[in-house]
């Protein structure tokens, strides 16, 4: 708190409306009833009686303990403010009662005008089991833009109090110990700044008994921080506004049903950087959790996102009934609204409104369950994922994308079995991916109406101890083809089935067009362990099947199937 020091209020005195001004009673009660700098020191403990009225005229600094009986009145000048425990062991004790509540106010206008004096400080030497603040009124603080109440690397408790017309923030956590030891029923209003605000983890768990009420769209303003210890950020009235990042570590967070979090340009949520933790926001049908921007006019990309590091519990982590919007910032590496080094769980949910990404992962990590979620309206792909990890998105999700976009699948290897369902847009192929182990058995078995585009340079390889299994019906058919706008042969490699597969490959009610790019066929084949019925294959820069040679002959199943505009012909057989 700044420090202004004036006698301009010693006219009053000179006038004789007071006696002199540095006189301390042998029981330790300051006789004056304006203090000035000449006495605004409280050295021994004090008591101001019930009723009494002092005149604050400078910056009152605490270093013992004060305490003020109900009905007490503090009026502050323009110079005046109250400073508790800064350099030297203090408390204030401001215990009063529903019907005499002590009054911290202005000694000009009623209900005391906004930034008519500082405030009150807490400082780190405050005594935390001494200080108390109950029943009070506390009003027309904030000179300079100053905190009504700043608490520094201490605790205060605080309970049925009213803070208002604040001309800064209500009451300003500074410091990572920084808290409160209880506050409850307690009401803070119309203040031109934030009405609470601190780093993340003295604001979890805050009592619901306390009313916000906010006349410039700032409600409580999480400053950042660690969440090293497990705790909730509960739904409250008014939104939380996330200034800087929040990182949980060694801890879970928890979010209520019906939270809203309003993110900065700089706000992110992060979990597990450095040590295991977990996010658990799970909303409710009627009470999901916001996850949006804080500008008055949101627009695409406001905010960075949610990031799950490698030390994330996949397990644990999850986010259902909850909408994400205006995410999606460009921070220079991964971006999306949803950056994900490690799983989670991602439930009825929705993310809208973003650029870049929706859901971004690395080559390793995947969705520990993904059903039920929409994602719309995002500059990029709404899902990015590696080939090994594509399996895990699930049922009922509805995903839209722009031309050429849909669940980027990044070159990987797929070693075990999984299957790829029928989604609201196309996989769209990026680079090699390869099916095979060294160990057991891998498959890839892709549900009719899977729909495959590949990027240029990109094919699909079976190999070791590996099969593909692509069975559509008449009705909703397989494709593997070309993610250019304007397709043509060599778009893509082809699919190539190796020697080393394991039990029968199949391709039925499949449709294969536009490959050959390196190999010069749709479907390269080299082992007789392949079938392919009732498939459309088409438009190969060279064959649209080719048999290599083989002694003995390979014996595949090509049987029922149409060709179009193959360049070098349908079936090739090498002699």
């Amino acid at each position: 708190m700044k420090k202004i020091i004036s006698l301009s209020f010693m006219a009053l005195v000179l006038a004789g409306l007071f006696a002199g001004c540095d006189e301390i009673d042998e029981g330790g009660d300051i006789t004056d009833n304006v203090i000035t700098a000449l006495n605004g020191q409280i050295l021994t403990p004090t008591v101001w009686e019930e009723g009494s009225v002092k005149v604050i005229d400078c910056i009152l600094s605490v270093q013992s303990t004060l305490t003020l009986e109900p009905g007490c009145v503090l009026q502050f000048t323009a110079n005046g403010g109250l400073e508790i425990g800064t350099t030297t062991n203090a408390a204030l004790i401001a215990d009063g009662t529903p019907d005499q509540p002590i009054t911290f106010t202005t000694v000009t206008t009623a209900n005391g005008q906004a930034g008519s004096w500082y405030g009150i400080s807490f400082g780190s030497n405050n005594v935390i089991a001494t200080t108390v603040l109950n029943n009070c009124i506390i009003e027309g603080a904030g000179k300079n833009a100053e905190p009504v109440i700043e608490v520094y690397n201490t605790k205060i408790a605080m309970d049925s109090c009213t803070i208002r017309n604040g001309a800064g923030v209500g009451i300003r956590l500074l410091g990572p110990s920084a808290g409160f030891s209880r506050f409850s029923h307690n009401a803070v209003s119309h203040c031109f700044d934030y009405l609470l605000s601190g780093e993340v983890q003295p604001l979890l768990g805050l009592d619901t008994t306390n009313v916000f009420t906010s006349v410039v769209n700032k409600a409580i303003a999480i400053e950042g921080g660690n969440v090293n210890t497990t705790g909730t950020l509960k739904r409250l009235s008014v939104p939380y506004t996330v200034l800087q990042p929040i990182r949980v570590d060694n801890a879970e967070l928890t979010i209520e049903p019906g939270t809203t979090l309003r993110f900065t340009n700089d706000g992110t949520l992060e979990i597990g950087y450095a040590q295991h933790a977990a996010l658990i926001a799970e909303g409710e049908p009627t009470r999901p959790i916001l996850f949006t921007s804080a500008s008055t006019t949101p627009q695409a990309g406001d905010w960075k996102g949610i990031y799950f590091y490698s030390n994330n519990s996949s397990n644990k982590s999850i986010i259902k009934h909850a909408v994400l919007s205006y995410g999606g910032r460009t921070n220079g590496s991964y971006e999306g609204v949803i950056v994900a080094n490690s799983g989670f769980k991602l439930i009825n949910s929705s993310i809208r409104e973003c650029t870049n990404y929706g859901v971004i992962f690395d080559d390793f990590s995947g969705f520990t369950e993904c059903i039920n979620n929409t994602i719309l309206d995002c500059e990029k792909d709404p899902i990015y994922i590696g080939a090994g990890y594509a399996h895990t998105i699930g049922t009922g999700n509805t995903l839209s994308a722009a031309q050429g976009m849909g669940i980027h699948v990044k070159d990987g290897f797929i070693s075990k079995n999984v299957t790829w369902l029928k989604q609201t847009v196309p996989y769209i192929m990026e680079g090699v991916t390869y099916v095979e182990t060294t160990t057991g058995t891998a498959s890839l078995t892709l549900n009719p109406g899977c729909d495959l585009r590949f990027m240029a340079g990109s094919s699909l390889e079976i190999d070791d101890n590996a099969k593909l299994i692509a069975i559509g019906t008449p009705q909703d058919s397989i494709f593997f083809t070309s993610n250019a706008q304007t397709k043509s042969p060599a778009d893509w490699g082809g699919i190539n089935f190796w020697h080393a597969v394991s039990a029968t490959n199949e391709l039925k009610y499949c449709r294969v067009d536009y490959g050959g790019s390196y190999s010069e066929h749709n479907i390269g084949i080299y082992s007789s362990n392949v079938k392919i019925t009732h498939c459309a294959i088409n438009y190969a820069h060279g064959y649209g099947i080719y048999i290599a040679y083989a002694e003995p002959a390979l014996s595949p199943v090509i049987e029922d199937n149409l060709y179009t505009g193959n360049e070098s012909g349908d079936v090739f057989r090498e002699e």
